[in-house]
Order: C-alpha cells, then structure tokens, then sequence
C-alpha cells in the first residue's frame, strides 16, 4: 500500500513507513519551533512584570509622570479654592445678589457664546502651555537623556530628514547598477 505526500508541489508516493517518518520529522520541527516561541513569550512575560526592572529602565519617565500627576492634582485643589474664596467674597456676594434680582436672558446665544469662545482660547491655551512645556523640558533634560541611553541626541531631528533628497542612494531611491566598463 502506497500513500501519496507531497514534496514542494508536486506528488510523490511514498511507503506508508515513510510517509509517517517524514510527518514524524514534520511534527518535531513544529514543536521545536512552538516551543522557542513559548519560551520567549515566557521571558518577556516575566520581564513585563518585573517591576524592579521596569523602574530601572523608565525611572525617569515615571518620576516626571508623578511630577505632573502632583502638580495637577495641586493645581485642581487650588482652583477649586480660589473659586470657593471668591464665591464667599463681598464681589460674589454681590454677585450672587445681582443674578438673583436680574434673572439671566432666556435666550440661549448670548449665554453660550463667550462660552464657545472661551473654551476655544482655553484649548488654545493648553496647546501653547503643552508646547511651552515640552520644549522646556527637552532642553533640560537634553544631557540627561543622552548619558542615560549613551547617544546623542540630535538638535532637530526632523530638519536633518527634510533636508535630506530622495535622490540619495539608500534613502527612497531605488537601488542603481554599476556601469559595466567594456574596454578590457
């Protein structure tokens, strides 16, 4: 009795010892092959969760995330009693009396409209503080970084790539044969 297998595409018969040799092979190869890829998974499972490591490695990046979790944190605490302060204020008082003798307008625009436009310069404003921020914090950490990951840093790395032309071998070009030199 003959089992038919194939070899890269074309049929061949095989005894049936053989064939179940060669399936035997097969099998082996793809435990060995799950099997390396289990063990890295298992390796970067245990270095995922390792949190000493994971400190050691973004020490930096966690401490300044606390840095800004506190001071927003602290930030919100102090808006929120500079607001209560006012509130209890002779102006808000004053306020207070004002919208409870002058009942605001029952159309909905004017109310909304220095709203929108607020929450526009608002969003605005947060841009600029973010760019104001992480520019300020590049130049000083600047030095830091670069020992800690042992390069250097690059003053701006996106000019150093619009600068550079397509037409540069290794850079979006394809790649161009040598000229072969007939006068030998």
């Amino acid at each position: 009795m003959k089992v038919i297998a194939s070899d890269n595409g074309r049929a061949v018969s095989l005894p049936p010892r053989e064939a179940a040799r060669q399936l035997e092979s097969e099998i082996a190869a793809v435990r060995e092959e799950i099997s390396a890829l289990v063990a890295e998974l298992d390796r970067r499972r245990h270095e995922a969760f390792d949190v000493k490591l994971q400190v050691r490695r973004h020490g930096l990046e966690l401490a300044l995330s606390g840095v800004a979790l506190v001071a927003a944190a602290s930030g919100y605490v102090w808006l929120r009693s500079r607001r209560s302060r006012r509130r209890a204020g002779w102006r808000g008082q004053l306020e207070r009396l004002r919208e409870a003798v002058i009942p605001p307008s029952k159309t909905g625009r004017r109310a909304e409209a220095p709203r929108v436009v607020t929450g526009i310069l608002t969003a605005a404003a947060n841009a600029g503080a973010a760019v104001v921020i992480k520019r300020g914090l590049e130049r000083a950490l600047r030095g830091r970084l670069s020992r800690a990951r042992g390069m250097t840093l690059i003053r701006s790395p996106f000019r150093a790539l619009a600068r550079r032309g397509t037409d540069r071998a290794g850079f979006n070009s394809e790649p161009v044969a040598a000229p072969i030199n007939d006068t030998q």
